[in-house]
């Protein structure tokens, strides 16, 4: 599944401890005040080549990141979401939970949200991957 294999590579490849510790998929809970949320978010068509007419041969799925900092701390939330966004942007062919995927993008760069009704700083990126096609 797309965000377990997202919040796989989040854990793996950045500072972030754990998936259900301060990686969140598909919501970002009140607690703790550090977090990382990953949802999904609209893709694009599916490619298909040279004319094939069935199952597509690639899917283009897309995921949004969200980091919330503590109170006060906007350096490190943009820190956190700068170090994932370079993850992504890096990213070549790689194969996550048995799941291939082709390539990552970033559709924007890291950018501020503004704050929680705590007072939190929210950053934002936006991503999309090419993969093979869900079974």
């Amino acid at each position: 599944m797309l965000l377990d294999d997202i919040g796989a590579k989040v854990v793996a490849d950045t500072s972030a401890t754990a998936v259900g510790t301060d990686v969140f998929l598909s919501l970002l809970p009140d607690l703790p005040d550090v977090a990382i949320g990953i949802v999904e978010s609209s893709g694009l068509p599916p490619v298909r080549t040279m004319g094939n007419p069935g199952p597509p041969d690639v899917e283009v799925a897309s995921f949004q990141i969200t980091v919330r900092g503590a109170v006060d701390d906007y350096a490190s939330a943009r820190t956190t979401a700068n170090e994932i966004y370079r993850v992504f942007a890096s990213a070549g062919e790689e194969t996550i939970n048995t799941v291939r995927y082709l390539n990552f993008e970033a559709l924007t760069s890291p950018f501020s949200a503004g704050y929680d009704a705590n007072e939190r700083p929210l950053i934002i990126c936006n991503y999309t991957c090419h993969k093979d096609p869900t079974p």
